[in-house]
């Protein structure tokens, strides 16, 4: 076995059996496993004197001094022909208790899934990042129950990513950690376990326990109900000028979206600095979006991106709204950005034949033209 406190991993293996017991393996352990090259391996526990450091303190109101002390370790030894380590472990006991928890798991009914690590893959980009000083359950995978099955969600409070596994078998709602989540996605056909707030999972003799971050926060509400396609373009030829645009305003910076006939103006500001690349395009749209996040949505796509909105609700020239895209059953969603500016403004023109620059209006890059898109009310 070898785990931390947020997942553990099992895997059975032949082995000649000399005695019983249980030992969690550390990650340098793990490491230096990885390092043999030999054909058997022998494994041995034991235990050995080591010096540790005692912190000073009070007790009962007494002020202790720092110390050390020498107390008994437990000690695994691994040894493939003339390479031997030796590895402090903790109690035994832990191991023990994981080898419980498998086994009260496995009284559940087993749900087969499979396509999961493909479409943990697709939503655990959107999902919120690590935070040591608290924990949400935005920083996992959400697990829901629907109709077909149940949907995998991840979100970070700016985009959200939704994607439905069909499977005939009940689910309960939970939340997968991104430590498992990472490594259950390169897990395809797999089984899982759900059992008094402990998820196990496994595919062939690997099998992943970890505990159930809670329940995902109600999400669907922030789907819109109807879209309508707004752009559609060539991903690669998109992710080409938004990168340009991230050379000007950075990943954490805006990039605007400005169709007009059938061309695209990628626009980025930044003070003084702009550019603003066209590329082929089908539609209407003028929104605003975060340039890394507009990147990791095209890394989901197809070759050819068709980003929709929501019905306007108001008769604005402007409103913000989320970009969604749909691809092979799941929902990409990224919230967009208010913005005044949606072009740079041209430079002075200089007259010839007068002494003082005459300023030539912006060009008004909104200028409405037939738009022979076809597109349709979803």
């Amino acid at each position: 076995l070898a785990g931390n406190q947020a997942v553990a991993m099992l895997v059975s293996v032949r082995a000649t059996v000399a005695a019983k017991g249980q030992v969690l393996l550390p990650r340098e352990a793990v490491a230096f496993l990885k390092t043999l090259s030999g054909a058997q391996v022998s494994l041995s526990t034991g235990t050995k004197k080591v010096e540790v450091s005692i912190p000073g303190g009070y007790d009962r109101g007494q002020r202790v001094e720092a110390r050390k002390e020498m107390r008994e370790q437990s000690v695994l030894k691994i040894a493939c022909g003339e390479d031997v380590g030796s590895f402090a472990v903790e109690d035994p006991k832990v191991a023990a208790q994981l080898a419980e928890i498998e086994a009260k798991a496995r009284k559940a009914n087993p749900v087969a899934i499979t396509n999961l690590g493909h479409a943990i893959e697709q939503v655990a980009y959107a999902v919120k990042p690590e935070d040591k000083s608290y924990r949400s359950p935005l920083m996992g995978v959400g697990l829901a129950p629907a109709a077909k099955g149940f949907e995998l969600v991840g979100c970070d409070q700016s985009r959200l990513a939704v994607t439905t596994v069909k499977t005939g078998s009940k689910v309960e709602p939970a939340v997968i950690g991104q430590a498992a989540a990472q490594i259950l996605s390169k897990w395809e056909r797999t089984r899982m376990w759900q059992s008094k707030g402990i998820l196990m999972f496994q595919t062939g003799n690997l099998v992943l326990l970890t505990a159930n971050q809670g329940t995902y926060p109600e999400y669907r509400h922030l789907l819109p109900a109807a879209t309508k396609r707004a752009v559609k373009v060539y991903s690669a030829e998109m992710r080409k000028a938004i990168q340009s645009g991230i050379a000007v305003v950075g990943g954490a910076g805006t990039i605007r979206l400005v169709s007009r006939g059938r061309k695209l103006k990628v626009v980025a500001l930044a003070g003084n600095s702009s550019v603003e690349p066209e590329i082929a395009s089908a539609g209407r749209i003028r929104q605003a979006y975060q340039a890394s996040f507009l990147v990791d949505l095209l890394d989901h796509a197809d070759e050819i991106v068709e980003i929709r909105l929501a019905e306007k609700s108001t008769d604005a020239e402007y409103e913000p709204q989320a970009a969604v895209v749909k691809v092979n059953g799941t929902i990409h969603l990224l919230c967009p950005r208010q913005v005044n500016e949606w072009a740079p403004a041209k430079a002075a023109k200089v007259e010839t034949k007068a002494t003082t620059p005459k300023a030539e209006p912006p060009e008004d890059i909104d200028e409405p033209e037939d738009d022979d898109t076809g597109a349709e009310d979803e």
